[in-house]
């Protein structure tokens, strides 16, 4: 399978089959949980969450505690590893820094674990959660919590505005919050406007809500139909295809044409380690 990012840039990787993931209600004063849904065929799912090096420096030579709510309606056991990334930043080789398991329940219930980063975790920690064959019922997890210490202290609820910044550090889109990334999900919009008579090259952008970690990958989006990895220009009196020319990873790009007098489009920004 393919790692999927759900909420708070966590990444889901099933094995076998694919799973359902969605955001359920939580109990008392937890809003909400992400719930994983089996199916046959499942024989793992993994849930991590990457550190990148800038902050995980400051974890080396400490005891780092992870505690998080798990409920899982079929399997009693849960694995755990924290592996530090090989190159900085760079997860498609790690190195397992420690590992263990939580013997969990249907109930939800909050667990701990810790571990001790060593040098090696100054290239950035990943902490991944695995369970076997979920070929059926619900795994549940909710107010993943990492700190150093060696013991857990209580969740910190943060501001939704502070979430998403937090968020948008590593992925940003152009669509409005409720809207998915998809091509032709309308909220349609000029990006830049160019005199007729060309041919003319344009440099524009939108900045970035927030500074991304590193050069991100920009993928263009088009608002009027599903011609996905496109924008249009308003040529002759009727949207045509283009692909537009990324020019820096700040929130500019570049576009290149002839007679025409709008470009629209959406895009995405993704650092994501």
């Amino acid at each position: 399978g393919v790692p999927t990012y759900t909420v708070d840039r966590m990444r889901i990787l099933p094995v076998g089959n694919n799973i359902s993931v969605q955001r359920i209600a939580g109990t008392g004063d937890v809003r909400n949980r992400l719930q994983i849904s089996g199916a046959a065929g499942v024989s793992s799912i993994s849930f991590d969450y990457s550190i990148e090096a800038a902050d995980a420096a400051s974890l080396v030579g400490h005891t780092v505690t992870v505690s998080v709510d798990i409920s899982n309606s079929v399997l009693s056991t849960v694995a755990w590893y924290a592996n530090s990334a090989d190159l900085p930043d760079n997860f498609s080789a790690v190195t397992s820094v420690a590992s263990g398991s939580l013997a969990v329940t249907f109930s939800i219930t909050r667990y701990t674990f810790s571990f001790t980063a060593n040098a090696a975790c100054a290239n950035g920690v990943r902490v991944t959660l695995s369970v076997g064959a979920q070929a059926s019922g619900t795994w549940i997890l909710g107010n993943l919590q990492l700190e150093i210490g060696s013991v857990a202290t209580p969740f910190e609820v943060r501001p939704v505005s502070t979430e998403l910044a937090l968020c948008q550090r590593y992925f940003e889109k152009s669509f409005s919050q409720p809207s998915p990334v998809i091509a032709g999900a309308g909220d349609w919009r000029p990006l830049v406007m160019l005199p007729y008579g060309g041919p003319y090259m344009a440099a524009f952008g939108t900045p970035f809500a927030v500074t991304k970690r590193t050069a991100p990958t920009m993928t263009a989006s088009p608002a009027l139909n599903t011609n996905a990895g496109t924008w249009q220009q308003y040529n002759g009196g009727v949207w045509v295809d283009f692909y537009p020319a990324f020019i820096t990873s700040d929130g500019a790009w570049g576009v290149t044409g002839s007679s025409y007098s709008i470009v629209s489009g959406h895009w995405t920004a993704s650092a994501e380690l």
